[in-house]
C-alpha cells in the first residue's frame, strides 16, 4: 500500500510538473496561436496546395522559346523591371521586396545574357537605370499573357456572388499577410541593429 501510494504521489508531481511546463511554454503559444477549427484547417491546407499548385503551374510555364532557361526568380525581377521604363535597383527591390544586393546579382545575370542593360542616369549619375533589352521584353510578354490565361481559365467557372466573396477573402488574406511581413521586418530590423550595438 505504501509503495502503491508513493507510485500515486511520484504521478500526481510528474502531471503538475508536466503542467506548470505546459503553463510556462504552451499558455504564451495558445494567447499568439489559438487553436484551429476543422473547416480552418482544411481551408489552411488547401491554401498551401494552391499555392503549391499555382508555383508548379509558373515553373512549367518557362518552358517555352521566350522563357527557356529562365528561373521563376529572374522572370520576377524582368516583371519588376517594367515594359517600357528604365527602373533603378533600389526601385526593383522595393517591388519584389528584397535586399539591393539580391537584385544586383540578378540583374548582373540576366544582362550577361541579354535580357536587360543597365546605364547611368543623366540626371543623377551615381544612379544606375536598368531596362528591359527586345528579347526581356518578349520574355515579359509572354509571362503576362500566361498569367491572364490561368486567372481566366481558373475563374471561368465562378459566378459574379462567387467572384465577390473570393475577392473580399484573399483581400483579408493579402492584409494578414502583409501584417505578419512587417512585424517579421521590424523583428529582423531589430536583430541587425541589436548585433550592430
Amino acid at each position: 500500500m505504501a509503495k502503491q501510494g508513493k507510485q500515486q504521489h511520484d504521478a500526481e508531481l510528474d502531471g503538475a510538473q508536466q503542467g506548470a511546463a505546459d503553463s510556462a511554454t504552451g499558455a504564451t503559444q495558445d494567447k499568439v496561436k489559438p487553436e484551429l477549427t476543422s473547416s480552418k484547417e482544411a481551408l489552411g491546407e488547401l491554401l498551401n496546395k494552391t499555392l503549391n499548385s499555382s508555383h508548379r503551374i509558373e515553373e512549367r510555364s518557362l518552358h517555352t522559346r521566350l522563357t527557356e532557361g529562365l528561373t521563376i526568380g529572374e522572370l520576377h525581377t524582368i516583371c519588376a523591371v517594367g515594359m517600357y521604363e528604365k527602373a533603378s535597383i533600389s526601385q526593383i527591390a522595393e517591388r519584389l521586396e528584397v535586399t539591393l544586393a539580391s537584385v544586383t546579382v540578378g540583374i548582373d545575370k540576366l544582362e550577361r545574357r541579354g535580357y536587360v542593360t543597365r546605364e547611368r542616369s543623366t540626371e543623377d549619375r551615381r544612379k544606375v537605370l536598368v531596362e528591359l533589352t527586345k528579347r526581356g521584353r518578349m520574355a515579359l510578354r509572354a509571362n503576362n499573357a500566361f498569367k491572364r490565361k490561368m486567372v481566366i481559365s481558373a475563374l471561368a467557372d465562378l459566378t459574379e456572388e462567387e467572384d465577390a466573396i473570393l475577392l473580399s477573402a484573399i483581400t483579408k488574406l493579402k492584409k494578414a499577410f502583409d501584417e505578419e511581413d512587417a512585424r517579421l521586418s521590424a523583428l529582423e530590423e531589430k536583430q541587425v541593429r541589436a548585433t550592430i550595438r
